[in-house]
């Protein structure tokens, strides 16, 4: 279940309004987003999950599962939410579940440009500190960027335009054993 706060009439009317004031980079965090306990029901769902090691030096290195049906009813949820305070009916296909951790990156790529569009992007990583690295960052490619703080149970929504690319910095090796964990969701 989400957090109850985001089902109200008038919290919704609010993050609309904080979602377009952003002309720049319209985006919004919503913070404590899953109930506790649906949040520890996605961790445990996420720890079975068989992750594969995907990487191209020039591109990508992390690790990739596919998302397990048991999801759906909270990927339901998102899209109800998304859908309400974007005003746009949704349909949430392009799902990838990612893990980072050590020596992982991605890296901005004229092959890999993403037109424009909705990133949707659920945080599930724990206890993450800022000296690890790997945060996400957009940025335009003329020294306007934005970056998006790594914090567990948040969901944001980005409204990507074709000047902004996405990508993940290299996590260094003060991050240890510690896994940024991440479902990224594109809408066109």
């Amino acid at each position: 279940m989400v957090n109850p706060i985001y089902n109200k009439p008038e919290t919704v009317q609010q993050l609309q309004s904080l979602f377009k004031k952003n002309a720049q980079f319209p985006s919004i965090q919503l913070h404590t987003f899953f109930t506790e306990q649906e949040y520890k029901k996605i961790k445990s769902l996420l720890a079975s999950s068989n992750f594969k090691h995907a990487k191209k030096p020039l591109l990508y290195s992390y690790f990739q599962a596919p998302i397990k049906k048991e999801l759906s009813p909270f990927l339901f949820e998102i899209d109800t939410i998304i859908s309400s305070i974007i005003n746009k009916k949704i349909n949430l296909k392009n799902q990838t579940l990612l893990t980072f951790q050590h020596k992982d990156y991605t890296l901005l790529n004229d092959k890999n440009i993403k037109p424009a569009g909705y990133d949707i992007i659920f945080d599930l990583t724990d206890n993450w500190q800022d000296s690890y690295g790997g945060n996400l960052i957009y940025t335009n490619g003329q020294g306007t960027s934005f970056t998006i703080p790594a914090k567990a149970n948040t969901l944001t929504i980005i409204k990507r335009t074709n000047h902004f690319q996405k990508y993940i910095e290299y996590i260094n090796h003060y991050a240890k054993k510690k896994k940024r964990c991440l479902i990224f969701l594109s809408i066109k």
